[in-house]
């Protein structure tokens, strides 16, 4: 088993990215989609409560995707006060994009159940 130091982990690439072909906005359009950073995830995971006995639900596919896409330099596109706009977008076009930043952000119904395992 190898431990990596400090300075390794701190310095590690650990996001990724995957291209989506968004074909309702253009023959060639596509989007990145990325892993969110620890903080950003966090970030999300905080606009989900509501009350804070329940969860705040509400566009929360769109506000999700605020957080994972981002531009050729992996800089966000949008900020978390563009999540209204955004999920004015069809459907279908939601859901392509949330499905993928749901599987590289471990967010997917097989990684909560392992999840809720640990």
């Amino acid at each position: 088993m190898t431990i990596p130091s400090r300075e390794a982990i701190l310095s590690a690439n650990s996001i990724k990215n995957e291209k989506v072909k968004v074909p309702e906005l253009g023959p060639d359009v596509e989007m990145i989609v990325s892993t969110m950073t620890g903080t950003m995830r966090d970030a999300w995971e905080m606009s989900l409560i509501g009350d804070g006995k329940t969860y705040n639900m509400a566009n929360a596919s769109a506000r999700l995707l605020t957080y994972c896409i981002v531009n050729e330099k992996g800089d966000r596109v949008f900020k978390d006060g563009d999540a209204d706009e955004l999920g004015k977008l069809s459907s279908k076009i939601i859901f392509r994009l949330t499905r993928v930043a749901r599987k590289l952000n471990a967010l997917t119904d097989a990684d909560l159940e392992v999840a809720k395992g640990n």
